[in-house]
């Protein structure tokens, strides 16, 4: 058992270096990563990356994700300054995620809610939009219960193949989707970027069928 689960993680390492080779040549400003369901998770490419309409956010310490006043006062952040995020598949909090994969402050919307007092009540009903081209003018919706992690910055193939390393070996599959899920996932992913690549040489997304 344990060789075949090497063996499967070495083949969704090598299907996501695969996927993200294969969009190399085109510029890109992060990977958006989605869970919905019993079906594989989506890796996007994702472009003006925006939380509940804004560019920026509000951080602060875990230490003050119950304390109200310090949530008042949480320092703004663009989001261009921060290197990814990453909802914690626990307590369902969205966190910095740093590049070598360590998680941060708490993220909340730069507007909170109104009554909001702890992080959690400020997240609810959060959502991350981001646009699929870079000079479209449409946006996708993702509700926080579904998102995983945006990944950005420089690096961005070895980012992604690090980020399924880490979940993998972590056991974070637990999401909903399964470790199946995920792995049939990676392996529709790798096919269809093969078989598609000279017609859509920029996808970069995942789908269970």
């Amino acid at each position: 058992m344990r060789r075949c689960a090497t063996r499967m993680t070495q083949w969704l390492l090598s299907a996501a270096a695969w996927a993200l080779l294969a969009t190399a040549a085109h510029a890109q400003e992060s990977v958006l990563v989605a869970c919905t369901g019993q079906s594989p998770c989506t890796y996007q490419r994702a472009y003006s990356t925006t939380v509940l309409g804004k560019n920026s956010v509000r951080v602060v310490p875990p230490s003050a994700a119950n304390d109200a006043s310090m949530l008042r006062k949480a320092r703004s952040a663009s989001l261009s300054t921060i290197p990814g995020l990453y909802r914690e598949p626990t307590s369902g909090l969205l966190r910095v995620l740093s590049r070598n994969g360590q998680l941060g402050d708490i993220v909340v919307p730069s507007k909170l809610p109104q009554g909001a007092t702890t992080a959690s009540a400020a997240s609810a009903g959060l959502a991350i939009e981001y646009r699929k081209q870079a000079k479209s003018s449409a946006q996708v919706s993702v509700p926080i219960d579904q998102f995983v992690a945006l990944l950005s910055g420089p690096g961005l193939d070895g980012a992604v193949v690090e980020f399924v390393r880490r979940e993998t070996q972590a056991g974070a599959h637990r999401r909903g989707a399964g470790v199946c899920g995920r792995l049939c996932g990676t392996t529709v992913l790798a096919r269809r970027t093969q078989k598609h690549h000279a017609a859509k040489p920029g996808s970069l997304q995942r789908r269970g069928g």
